[in-house]
């Protein structure tokens, strides 16, 4: 053989290559090695500019708890975004890294969790998160934590812990699987009428004998597909009614939901409504982050607030909070917020389940937009689309369980991966293959980062021809293992 020319697949020969199918997640800390204690200092409010006159800062600096600086969850988000702007965008902290401190027992602070998510996949090596449950034990960990070299880490009680996906253990075939609901009363779905809202629509009849299904819209609900949809259940006893409200407007969602027949009261919630608005952290404008915010965090407080007695109580998340998706900072603190919310909402002994769902092989109308490369990168990473009769076999299997949080997804980890495309939260359950021997880079440059063709990023060179994401040279190298940019949207 005189030659060999390797060639890297794209998703869809990765696809047909046989990977394993869909199963159900959840996020379980593991015990991390921590180091000795750095330079460190804490931030006093948003505003950077009493650390910058302070001279040389040191390699952390920590936001404690953004509750004291802003109030709610909007308040928060909109506050992070713009102290992450300043950073990345301030030459004199390139050696530091902002660490954000979130409060695991206060649900407003949760979306901080996927906005630096996003943030670390499109700035490697400049943010940290914490998540910690704010005991003394836990605040004296904290810098050597930071040590670790770990860019999520979890304390709990002082111990030093790392975010990691884990698969789900199967049930046992033998367990009874009760109807999370009684079909007989009425089910609601916000974004019903769109192409994921329609089929769970048809599984919610087809699987548990749902009669009675009211379905939200905020763009219009009469449509031909809708009204083709409750031709279609009808002639299997199910009546379908539609609404055009946008969830996020709380009067209008009360007016929907007194026109309720009392003889069939509302037993279960499926918030399925979402949209889109997609930016990198350092271009992302309050109406982005307000526009995506509206339907997933807006929405589900007023369902929560407006209804009772519920049997269940459905939000569907996205991947993206999990891995941190590249553009998506808006929409990955919206899924982690949602992951919160269920867990608080069981804590007051009220049903909740967050799904954050995987890549969806349907195409619905917040993946319609992704491009062939957001599919490869998702490849890359072991992410492949999820039929929708898997994705509607785990959403069963999760109304059984006990947890508020899972994450169905069809993740390929038999096939080993570059261990820089492997986010941290999935180290231990994706395989990295052993590095190849590379020469030293050239004076200047460094680690590879991802940079979006529209704002200008002050880390890495080139602008792309097009738009989306371009991999580039950081000016600098740093120790930790970047994460790699995913894609993936549900709602």
């Amino acid at each position: 053989m005189e030659s060999l020319v390797l060639r890297p697949l794209g998703h869809r020969q990765l696809l047909a290559g046989g990977s394993q199918t869909g199963r159900l997640y959840r996020i379980e800390p593991v015990p991390v090695e921590a180091g000795p204690e750095p330079s460190w200092a804490a931030l006093d409010g948003w505003d950077l500019a009493a650390l910058r006159a302070a001279g040389d800062p040191p390699d952390f600096v920590v936001l404690p708890a953004a509750g004291t600086v802003a109030a709610g969850a909007r308040g928060r988000i909109h506050g992070a975004v713009g102290l992450i702007q300043q950073w990345l965008a301030d030459g004199a902290f390139d050696r530091s890294r902002l660490v954000f401190a979130v409060d695991a027992n206060d649900v407003d602070d949760a979306g901080l969790r996927g906005l630096v998510r996003s943030a670390q996949t499109e700035n490697p090596d400049r943010l940290v998160l914490v998540d910690t449950d704010g005991t003394e034990d836990s605040r004296r960990a904290l810098p050597r934590a930071l040590a670790s070299g770990e860019p999520q880490l979890v304390l709990r009680g002082g111990e030093i812990l790392a975010p990691r996906l884990a698969a789900v253990p199967p049930r046992d075939g033998e367990e009874a699987e009760a109807v999370p609901f009684d079909p007989d009363g009425t089910v609601l779905i916000t974004g019903g009428t769109g192409t994921l809202g329609r089929i769970l629509a048809r599984h919610l009849v087809e699987r548990y004998g749902a009669r009675q299904l009211l379905l939200l819209s905020r763009t219009g609900a009469d449509t031909a597909d809708t009204r083709a949809l409750a031709e279609e259940l009808a002639g299997r006893g199910a009546a379908v009614a539609t609404a055009t409200c946008d969830v996020a407007d709380r009067e209008a969602l009360a007016a929907v939901l007194a026109r309720v027949p009392a003889e069939r009261p509302l037993t279960a919630v499926f918030h399925a409504a979402g949209t889109v608005d997609d930016a990198p952290v350092t271009s992302l404008t309050a109406e982005q982050v307000d526009t995506v915010l509206r339907s997933k965090v807006d929405g589900t407080r007023n369902l929560h607030e407006l209804t009772s007695g519920l049997a269940a109580f459905v939000l569907f998340s996205g991947l993206a909070g999990v891995l941190g998706t590249a553009g998506q900072g808006n929409y990955a603190a919206a899924s982690t917020f949602l992951d919160a919310f269920a867990a608080y909402r069981r804590a007051q002994g009220l049903p909740a389940i967050s799904l954050d769902w995987g890549l969806w092989a349907q195409t619905s109308g917040l993946t319609a937009r992704l491009s062939e490369g957001d599919l490869n990168r998702l490849a890359r990473i072991g992410v492949l689309p999820l039929p929708s009769g898997e994705a509607l076999s785990l959403l069963d299997d999760a109304l059984a369980r006990p947890d508020a949080a899972l994450v169905p997804v069809r993740l390929d980890t038999a096939t080993p991966r570059a261990a820089a495309d492997i986010p941290a939260v999935l180290r231990g359950l994706v395989r990295a293959t052993a590095p190849a021997a590379q020469s030293a880079p050239a004076p200047g440059t460094g680690r590879d980062c991802w940079t979006w063709s529209a704002p200008r990023s002050p880390r890495c060179s080139g602008t792309p021809a097009t738009g989306g994401w371009r991999r580039g040279r950081r000016s600098r190298s740093w120790a930790s293992t970047r994460s790699p940019v995913s894609s993936s949207a549900t709602g």
